[in-house]
């Protein structure tokens, strides 16, 4: 079940599949040697996927409806819905590889931020609390 329909909330963006988000390919000459490419603050594009990889997998291990929060069930979805959003940007032809790397910067910092509420519910529900801040909009 879509993550957003779990959720009782009209999907915003599409969600895209793990077996068609954005791979990383490259077609290099035999025998070059490539430097890894590197996003804005230096780090390597391959350690933002395997970190991407790394966290969805944790994610997956932690999340657990049963403990969650009203108020975490809403930042949860709002940080999938923005995963989602952009998976859907990386899939885009034509992206150059600036938008690219930032795009996946922007990725790896929703899904830490998505597993640390998720390992919060977790650990809260192991102590028999709950996650219940407040939300605020301030316009």
């Amino acid at each position: 079940m879509p993550i957003a329909a779990r959720h009782g909330k009209p999907h915003r963006a599409t969600r895209v599949a793990p077996a068609q988000r954005p791979v990383r390919t490259a077609a290099e000459p035999a025998g070059t040697t490539r430097l890894a490419a590197e996003d804005a603050i230096g780090q390597p594009i391959e350690a933002l996927h395997a970190e991407s990889a790394q966290l969805e997998q944790l994610l997956a291990m932690v999340r657990d409806d049963r403990v969650a929060s009203a108020t975490s069930v809403a930042l949860s979805s709002d940080l999938d819905d923005h995963i989602a959003g952009i998976d859907s940007a990386l899939a885009q032809p034509g992206l150059d590889a600036v938008d690219r790397d930032r795009l996946w910067q922007q990725r790896v910092d929703a899904l830490r931020q998505l597993v640390g509420i998720e390992t919060t519910n977790r650990l809260l529900s192991a102590r028999g609390e709950r996650f219940n801040a407040s939300l605020v909009s301030i316009d």
